[in-house]
């Protein structure tokens, strides 16, 4: 039972992190500034890598024997 209720809380930060991607790349009126295009690219980087590292944890604690 621990172990399903750690799965559900992962599972909803990986899903804000990846709404957090999808905001940034639609949020922005323009891209034609290469500083909004270098910060868009940095925001969207770091989201990715920490969705990463979850998805990576919520899938070896689902593997761990009960």
């Amino acid at each position: 039972m621990e172990r399903r209720h750690l799965a559900a809380e992962l599972h909803d930060i990986l899903a804000h992190q990846l709404s957090l991607i999808t905001l940034h790349l639609t949020t922005r009126d323009s891209l034609a500034d290469r500083a909004d295009v270098d910060e868009t690219i940095a925001l969207v980087s770091a989201a990715n890598d920490r969705a990463q590292t979850d998805l990576t944890t919520l899938v070896n604690l689902m593997h761990l024997p009960v």
